[in-house]
């Protein structure tokens, strides 16, 4: 008689992972202003903790939705590829990082 094995879950993609984290923290976080409160969530804490492999997806969702994903990228990077001139200025923020992952092959 053959013994029966239950079957695990799938665990889902770090792609999966990402956007339903990504999507939590932008529900959790939709009214707040506070920059403090957006990067100390738990749901994007979880997502910086997934390390470089989070940096395309992260570049891609900059890319496609915006958001205030620069905490997260100069964490996980190291980098920080905005001038102090452009401080505060989230167009350029986003520029210069969308630019940092097309050089740096994440985009």
């Amino acid at each position: 008689m053959a013994m029966q094995v239950a079957k695990l879950p799938q665990q889902e993609s770090e792609e999966e992972r990402f956007l339903l984290l990504a999507d939590r923290w932008r529900k959790e976080t939709r009214f707040v202003s506070s920059s403090t409160e957006l990067v100390l969530n738990s749901a994007y804490q979880q997502i910086i903790g997934m390390g470089l492999s989070a940096l395309p997806l992260i570049l891609r969702s900059l890319s496609s939705q915006g958001g205030q994903w620069f905490w997260a990228l100069k964490h996980i990077s190291g980098e920080d590829p905005l001038s102090p001139e452009d401080a505060g200025n989230y167009e350029k923020n986003r520029e210069a990082w969308l630019a940092w992952g097309r050089e740096h092959h994440y985009l």
